[in-house]
């Protein structure tokens, strides 16, 4: 059925601070399919699925962080 794919997947909730408000929640998620069956391989593909999500993390984070500041 050909090699595995590896999928990561996570949920965040933005929290402003003291206050506790959130401000934003996002899910983010990514699947990369591995080059080949075998454990490095499937390694290499949880290891880019990860990076992938938390670019897209960071990004998420930073943009909503802003808005959110010119808000208050």
């Amino acid at each position: 059925s050909g090699p595995p794919e590896a999928r990561v997947v996570i949920a965040a909730k933005l929290i402003a601070m003291p206050r506790r408000d959130v401000v934003g929640t996002t899910e983010i998620g990514r699947t990369v399919a591995a080059a080949a069956g075998d454990l490095p391989a499937i390694v290499d593909a949880f290891d880019g699925a990860l990076g992938k999500v938390l670019k897209r993390l960071v990004e998420w984070t930073l943009s909503t962080g802003a808005a959110a500041s010119v808000r208050t």
